[in-house]
């Protein structure tokens, strides 16, 4: 993943068919340390109000700052943590 992209943060998400389900077959995470298996099978409505639910709406992939960040919790699209 390095080769393509500097993150020190970075998940990569996947929906289950049915869509009601996400599962993260791999992340990197300087401030989290999760193991895989917390990972899994996550239902979409514990997501509503985070930023990878922000990022499944753009359906597009997202790449943000920290300005970015704060800029969604401000406007209310996100909340923090």
């Amino acid at each position: 993943m390095a080769s393509l992209i500097y993150a020190e943060n970075i998940y990569l998400a996947l929906t289950e068919p049915k869509g009601k389900y996400l599962t993260f077959p791999f992340y990197q995470d300087i401030h989290n340390d999760f193991s895989l298996e917390q990972l899994e099978a996550i239902p979409l409505e514990q997501l509503f109000s985070t930023l990878t639910f922000y990022a499944m709406k753009q359906k597009k992939i997202c790449v943000l700052t920290e300005p970015d960040i704060l800029q969604l919790v401000g406007t209310g699209q996100v909340k923090s943590a």
